[in-house]
């Protein structure tokens, strides 16, 4: 059985925008309805998934597929709310 922990984190209300705006588009595009934890857990795996791609290949430089101006933004926003990523 897999055992599953909360976490309660704070972000900026331009990141929560942000998220909703995504999440819209999501659900415009596709028949199954996400909600804001969905769309965080997927952010999560993905960034655990490239972070384990590094891992395994040592020298290979961090990617994350998607616009870089989009990829910009978040970066930014999460640097407002005082997170690195």
């Amino acid at each position: 059985m897999r055992k599953h922990k909360t976490i309660t984190i704070s972000l900026p209300s331009e990141m929560v925008d942000y998220l909703d705006e995504k999440i819209t588009q999501i659900n415009r595009e596709t028949f199954e309805e996400t909600n804001r934890s969905k769309y965080i857990r997927l952010l999560i795996k993905k960034d655990i998934s490239c972070s384990e791609k590094i891992a395994n290949k040592g020298k290979e430089a961090y990617h994350i597929d998607g616009d870089s101006k989009e990829i910009g933004y978040y970066n930014s926003l999460l640097e407002l709310g005082g997170y690195k990523r």
